[in-house]
């Protein structure tokens, strides 16, 4: 994970916060409620975007001897990932 656990907390605080102060949206459930909700969310992502990365490197070990020796070893980790992440319809 990228993020430290408190981060994400003052992250959903806050973002729970703006909500309420710009009136963006009519927040019905108890404050600590969605930020909880916020916070899971957050760490899913992050959880989802590690295995990512995990199969990324995984699937490059895998190749690593069919890749062209001519291109940067994390220029095609990444080109990896980010096939992946369009397969699986994950945001980067």
């Amino acid at each position: 994970m990228r993020m430290r656990p408190d981060l994400i907390e003052f992250l959903a605080n806050s973002l729970v916060h703006q909500i309420k102060e710009q009136r963006i949206a009519d927040i019905k459930k108890e404050h600590p409620l969605l930020v909880k909700r916020i916070i899971d969310l957050i760490t899913q992502n992050f959880e989802e975007e590690d295995r990512l990365q995990a199969d990324a490197l995984k699937l490059f070990e895998q190749n690593k001897r069919k890749i062209s020796l001519n291109i940067d070893e994390n220029r095609a980790l990444q080109m990896i990932k980010k096939q992946l992440a369009k397969e699986r319809n994950f945001v980067l």
